[in-house]
């Protein structure tokens, strides 16, 4: 005869425990083989409940399931009951849990399980409910008697069997329901349209943190998958380090009030720090609750301006350590029914750990950076009759690769230009490229043509790295006449841009890379331009993300006839294609340079200064500077908005760059243009641009650069491995 199975016992019997005790889910424990854990075999309810609870339990726990099977008496758990008993610390919220033992003869089976959601009126299980409970256990227990008499195992499955209970959407109770977040939850009509909406958010939430690569894409994916579902207008995200609360995104809320909130002491009177550490969320209906707790007077940083309705404050953690707080909030009264405080709370368990990983990659990515700004040179170079740009995008997410490029001063009418590229995208290649760049370097600044350079550097790296490939392009420029003597390494060739508009890759024999034969020979190619000719530089990455076959020349022609010529707009429109190219695999390097010929292009004066790191004073001297030149080259009328405009670059800079800045003004015939540079490598954005809805904005920002935008005729940006060059020009009637 074919024994009963357990499960669909069990399975019976609870779904009939579900309707008796009207609970939000009923589970079984039974002890594993060694008696000393009990697993959950069966449950039987409505989501998210039958979720949360947990699938071992030692019998040595606080837990109402392991008290009961000790005991062999009824154990509860909730907010009124005792403290030595205690609901799962699994669970989101402190529901109600009611257990009794199973067994017979003496011998424990395990425990019989009830939870409850909590109610405003209910703070423990009712007398009744226990003894129904009991009951029920008891009519269980003959049942699990007669199998195990009849050879049926008493010991749980290889996993816990789940029957969920479909039914509709309990409706409110004393308000706890409804409300400004209780739209949205599925069709309370539908049987388990509400619970299964639930878990779909929860899914969907987790499916997307997973694909979250920092900070910023976490918040994105916070304001997307929890703010708008619960029909919020703010959140707001904290963590705690040293004893200060940080604030680590944000939507729609006051900057004024974030940046106070900012680096605040863990120790200040708020529901952001009353939270770390609470079991439950903390709910404020409205701004009349809120402020009684936590009046304006007491020091609290005023998050709330822009929510007029109720906020609800979420623990952050990591196991069970709080490592900061969530907050939401409303433009309406704020009810949130149980099941939407333990869907919110499952949710914010989320962001614990991926938050974790997320500044863990940052962090690395912060190492990368710092390694590839001692390896790179200054980005942006200004030589008597030659300008230069250039920039490094990396392909992955650590930042590291091995792209280089450089430009060095062979002499007063010698300019050498470098792009190199070492393979792989790793520290070690990054490591092989700094070793590759200084041969290089040392080479060209000994007096060895670029051929020559070549074949020395190639036959160094195959005694320092061997097995490792490299590819390489020189050019060198002779400022009196515009010729070009080029030479490569397996190499790309540059790109030639003529003052016309018209674009040509010169025949260039590209060589073996370095670290193929010790003993190569490079070849030289010469080319002449007129001034005002444009020359291109680049890694191979760009030629995979061109429109076509033709690579990088293709590109510099779609830009037309009529496009800048001025190296910073040429460099910005390049790598703007190059980026938003889906084939893109490999990092990017990039140097342009515009030949201005022997007349520097038009340029009649030039002069610069240094202002120390921090060193606020120096603005003032920079307006003397910059008023007292300009004097001298007869420029009196742009002195006013030359000197506004210098002393609010120059102050973002001293502010936010931790580094010296370099001021350089320079007289052209038809303009006059002003660089300041620092070491850091964060673009500046005008401040309307920095909206509040884009949490963990790191870029610079504030008045200085939106008066920029208005008085100068051209601005711009260039960002590289060292730091960044802000720009700007003012043109001079001619």
């Amino acid at each position: 005869m074919d024994l009963p199975d357990l499960n669909n016992v069990l399975v019976e019997s609870l779904r009939t425990a579900v309707r008796a005790l009207d609970a939000d889910a009923v589970l079984a424990y039974l002890f594993d083989e060694d008696g000393e854990v009990l697993r959950l075999t069966v449950a039987d309810g409505t989501p998210p409940v039958i979720f949360i609870m947990p699938e071992r339990i030692a019998v040595t726990a606080p837990y109402p399931t392991a008290v009961a099977a000790r005991n062999g008496e009824i154990a509860v758990a909730g907010p009124g009951s005792s403290e030595t008993i205690r609901a799962p610390e699994a669970a989101p919220i402190p529901y109600l849990v009611a257990s009794a033992a199973l067994g017979y003869e003496g011998h424990c089976l395990g425990a019989l399980t009830a939870v409850w959601a909590p109610t405003p009126s209910s703070a423990a299980p009712s007398d009744r409910n226990r003894t129904q409970l009991r009951a029920i256990a008891d009519d269980l227990s003959v049942t699990l008697a007669a199998l195990a008499k009849a050879g049926v195992p008493m010991t749980p499955g290889r996993s816990p069997v789940i029957a969920p209970v479909l039914r509709p959407a309990r409706p409110a109770i004393d308000g706890a329901g409804g409300g400004a977040a209780a739209d949205g939850w599925g069709l309370p009509d539908v049987p388990g349209s509400s619970a299964v909406t639930f878990m779909y958010h929860i899914h969907q939430l987790a499916a997307a943190l997973n694909e979250a690569a920092d900070i910023t894409d976490v918040m994105e994916v916070v304001q997307q998958r929890v703010m708008k579902p619960f029909g919020a207008e703010s959140f707001l995200v904290t963590s705690v380090k040293y004893d200060r609360v940080w604030v680590a995104g944000y939507s729609d809320c006051p900057q004024e009030a974030v940046k106070r909130l900012h680096g605040s002491s863990v120790h200040l009177v708020s529901p952001f720090t009353a939270v770390l550490g609470a079991r439950a969320p903390l709910l404020f209906p409205d701004q009349a609750a809120l402020l009684s707790a936590y009046p304006v007077s007491r020091g609290f940083p005023r998050i709330e301006e822009n929510a007029a309705g109720g906020w609800v404050y979420v623990p952050i953690g990591v196991g069970s350590r709080s490592t900061g707080a969530f907050a939401l909030g409303f433009r309406r009264p704020l009810h949130l029914g149980a099941e939407e405080q333990a869907v919110l709370t499952m949710m914010v368990r989320l962001l614990g750990p991926t938050l974790v990983r997320a500044r863990a990659s940052q962090a690395e990515q912060s190492i990368a950076e710092n390694v590839l700004k001692t390896l790179l040179p200054e980005a942006a170079w200004d030589l008597p009759g030659l300008a230069a740009v250039a920039r490094y995008v990396p392909a992955c997410a650590s930042g590291m690769g091995g792209d280089w490029y450089d430009v060095i001063t062979r002499s007063p009418a010698k300019a050498a230009l470098v792009v190199g590229d070492v393979e792989g995208h790793s520290i070690d290649s990054s490591v092989v490229m700094a070793q590759l760049r200084t041969a290089v370097r040392s080479y060209l600044m000994e007096g060895h043509p670029p051929a020559s350079a070549l074949a020395r550097a190639n036959r160094m790296l195959t005694l320092l790295a061997p097995g490792v490939l490299a590819t390489c392009c020189v050019v060198d420029v002779d400022i009196d006449d515009g010729t070009l003597e080029i030479a490569s390494a397996g190499h790309p060739p540059p790109v030639l841009r003529y003052p016309d508009g018209s674009v040509a890759t010169p025949d260039v024999p590209p060589g073996l890379p370095f670290g193929v034969d010790p003993d190569a020979c490079y070849a030289r190619t010469e080319v002449s331009v007129p001034p005002r000719s444009v020359l291109m530089l680049y890694t191979n990455g760009l030629s995979v993300s061109s429109v076509d076959e033709h690579g990088a020349e293709s590109l510099l022609t779609s830009l037309g006839p009529s496009a800048v010529t001025r190296p910073e707009r040429l460099l910005d429109l390049v790598l703007r294609t190059c980026l938003e190219a889906p084939a893109r695999r490999d990092d990017v390097a990039v140097l342009i340079a515009e030949y201005q010929g022997v007349q520097g292009g038009g340029l009649r004066h030039t002069d610069s200064m240094n202002i120390g790191r921090h060193d606020l004073h120096g603005v003032g001297e920079v307006r003397t500077f910059v008023r007292e030149r300009l004097h001298e080259w007869g420029l009196e009328e742009q002195a006013d908005a030359l000197e506004l405009m210098s002393s609010e670059v120059v102050t973002n800079a001293l502010v936010h760059a931790d580094s010296d800045v370099d001021f350089r003004l320079r007289h052209y015939d038809d303009r006059v243009r002003v660089d300041v540079r620092d070491a850091d490598p964060t673009p500046p954005v005008p401040e309307p641009v920095v909206l509040a809805n884009q949490p963990g904005s790191e870029s610079e920002h504030g008045r200085g650069l939106v008066i920029v935008d208005v008085l100068a005729s051209d601005w711009g940006n260039t960002p590289s491995g060292r730091g960044k060059t802000i720009w700007f020009e003012q043109t001079v009637a001619v």
